[in-house]
């Protein structure tokens, strides 16, 4: 990026200083607290690596709850609750609450399975779920099944090797095995006759997940098993110039990498390393721990350039999978703003700008699949016959689009307001009794169709096939109430009008998998955290959504209303930022009743000075529209109101998206609800 040195200037004290004072601010952290616990299950025969670990006992945030009386609109902390429900219901207690990856809704009765593709993915999905539930307990400060959060960080000690990384044992879990690596991924490194494997690229969200752990219990022990744990990463990775690489997604036990070890070939590993770089960057921003900032620049220079990930625009040109290209996005954006490094974000705002050119930019549908077709060398993207979006993508873009408005690009808000309105808020399911209808009305007849023998490595897939009554293949599986269960979690495969793509005849993708759960859960976080913002004395509303804070209680009245109330707990300077359908002239503004002169900063309305115990109230147009589109490659036509999808023709078949008729009325629903509010803040 061609920068003068005034641009580059304003660019440090408009974006850079700010968005590091805010970390500063942040890095003490929410307060937490000792609270009983019930005892946790725990599974004595599993073979961990390490039989002797300190005592230690989970910690929660503290916080004030109180009852009120909120606009029944979007409201993240409820989508929290849920999604906590959804992430402690889909873990299994008889092994030390380890997840159940994947569910299948096309089984009577429907099941969770432990399934793993190979060592060096599935294995680490564990990860993603305990930093999401760590954040979703900021939010809410729910305490449901703290036994679960015991038992995830005695097992995380359990797993630590004397070498500092993590290994997932194979004995005491039978669904495991070390000799099956899936396909496109080489063997782990090393002797895996150990049957312990460490999963290096995963090893970012238990960085990220052990880094809310101290914050939360105040323990030591932490701090020292995620620098021991770096200090290893640091010693397999391979240097070369001004980048380095990890070897291979896994290792076992004592693994030793060659100086010379070749780069990955093209394909999931080389994405993988985004994980451990997002990972790193969040340790350092809560530590300034700077071997974390230095590996994890290392690894982004290799995954910028030589990783042949992204043309010199970009583009995504290794990997026909939106998401391994998107969580790339979301770990540059991350450490740009971590580290204040101005080629690293506008790297960032080239990659979103074209991940947002090959989705829907209204609802936020992005591919789960890419193609590239031309014989010449030269690529372009084409959608399957039904394409569907996986929530890892839709939440991939949203964060990123968060972090990016972190460092300037206001348009940006408009793009994530959009998006968590629509397909993102529709994948997180919530309801279940679709399931049964399905299953009642597409069943298979008992008998009329012979059953897979399992000995002979037979099975049926979620992948295709109408419901149909099996046994449950136990420890594997458990089919107890999944449906129920799964309310909460995020959609795997979600087509522009249901939450899945499937049709009897042609199949498709009817369960889910919940890589989903763990990514769209913790955009919850980012997302509500992101709703405003105070610094300086002066307190902004980014995103017109519900919110409860020490500042100021937000009261969204969108998309029922063009209205949005502030009531104040704190006197300070208040800014609104406008919704982009929205004309400054067209917004008044009153405080307790009365009209206020404003003027404004860009989108911003500028209220002055409010003081404690103040309302103040945001006016503003809001109307439908009807808007013809092409999303996932069929055609649909939608009603939209304000930047939300009110009706969708033609609807979805099993499970249909945008079920919206309220909204299409002009008076709000007002519903009594429990708020939250944590002990100081955490800028993840």
């Amino acid at each position: 990026m061609n920068m003068s040195k005034e641009s580059y200037i304003t660019f440090l004290l408009k974006v850079i200083v700010p968005s590091v004072l805010l970390q500063l601010l942040f890095v003490q952290g929410a307060v937490a607290e000792k609270v009983e616990i019930p005892t946790p299950k725990r599974n004595l025969s599993i073979g961990y690596i390490n039989k002797e670990i300190p005592k230690l006992t989970a910690g929660t945030w503290k916080g004030k709850r109180y009852e009120a009386l909120v606009p029944d609109t979007l409201d993240l902390a409820e989508r929290a609750t849920l999604a906590i429900h959804g992430i402690t219901n889909i873990q299994d207690p008889e092994y030390d609450y380890e997840l159940f990856w994947l569910a299948e809704f096309n089984r009577i009765p429907p099941v969770m399975i432990h399934q793993t593709l190979g060592p060096p993915w599935l294995d680490g999905e564990n990860y993603k779920l305990m930093e999401s539930l760590a954040l979703l307990r900021l939010i809410t400060g729910s305490r449901l099944s703290l036994e679960i959060d015991q038992r995830w960080r005695e097992r995380t000690l359990q797993q630590i090797g004397p070498d500092g990384l993590a290994y997932w044992p194979e004995k005491g879990r039978p669904w495991l095995s070390m000799d099956v690596p899936p396909g496109g991924w080489k063997p782990a490194l090393g002797d895996t006759s150990q049957g312990q494997i460490s999963t290096l690229g995963m090893s970012g969200r238990l960085i990220a997940a052990m880094t809310l752990y101290e914050l939360q219990d105040q323990n030591p022990v932490w701090r020292q098993t995620i620098e021991k744990m770096i200090n290893r990463l640091a010693e397999l990775t391979v240097y070369k110039g001004n980048y380095g690489y990890l070897p291979a997604a896994a290792v076992a036990p004592g693994a030793e990498v060659p100086a010379d070890f070749p780069e990955p070939s093209k394909g999931s590993w080389r994405y993988a390393q985004a994980w451990l770089i997002q990972g790193l960057t969040q340790y350092y921003r809560q530590t300034h721990h700077e071997p974390a900032r230095d590996l994890a620049m290392k690894l982004t220079r290799y995954l910028m350039g030589p990783s042949e990930n992204y043309d010199s625009d970009g583009a995504f040109v290794g990997m026909d999978h939106f998401h391994m290209n998107t969580q790339g996005v979301l770990a540059i954006s991350d450490l740009a703003l971590a580290t204040g490094d101005r080629e690293l974000a506008e790297f960032a705002r080239k990659t979103y700008k074209y991940g947002k050119s090959i989705g829907d930019d209204l609802v936020g549908f992005f591919p789960e699949g890419l193609r590239y077709l031309n014989e010449d060398g030269s690529y372009e993207h084409k959608y399957r016959s039904v394409e569907t979006a996986e929530t890892c993508e839709v939440a991939d873009m949203i964060v990123s689009g968060l972090k990016l408005a972190d460092l300037g690009h206001d348009d940006c808000w408009d793009d994530v307001d959009r998006w968590l309105r629509n397909q993102f808020a529709e994948n997180q399911m919530t309801y279940a009794d679709w399931i049964y209808r399905l299953i009642d009305k597409e069943a298979v007849p008992a008998g009329s169709e012979p059953l897979p023998d399992r000995k002979k490595g037979e099975g049926r897939s979620l992948y295709s096939g109408r419901p149909i009554a099996m046994p449950i293949n136990s420890p594997h599986e458990n089919g107890d109430r999944v449906p129920e269960r799964h309310i909460g979690t995020f959609a795997g495969w979600p087509s522009g009008n249901d939450f899945f793509y499937w049709d009897p005849e042609t199949h498709g993708h009817l369960g889910a998998m919940h890589c989903c759960t763990g990514n769209g859960s913790r955009a919850i976080y980012y997302a509500w955290e992101h709703i405003l913002d105070y610094r300086d004395e002066t307190l902004r509303i980014n995103l017109l959504l519900n919110r409860a804070s020490p500042w100021a209680d937000v009261d969204s009245y969108i998309p029922y209303e063009g209205q949005v109330d502030i009531k104040m707990k704190k006197t300070c300077n208040l800014e609104v930022r406008i919704p982009e359908w929205v004309k400054p002239e067209q917004t008044v503004c009153t405080v307790n009743g009365k009209r206020k002169e404003i003027t404004f900063r860009g989108r911003y309305a500028q209220f002055g000075r409010v003081k404690k115990g103040d309302v103040a109230v945001t006016h503003f147009p809001i109307a439908e529209r009807t808007v013809r589109t092409k999303i996932g490659g069929n055609d649909y036509t939608l009603v939209v109101k304000g930047n939300t999808v009110v009706f969708m023709d033609p609807p979805g078949k099993w499970c249909p998206l945008y079920q919206r008729d309220h909204y299409r009325g002009n008076q709000v629903r007002w519903v009594e609800r429990e708020r939250f509010v944590g002990e100081g803040a955490l800028h993840w």
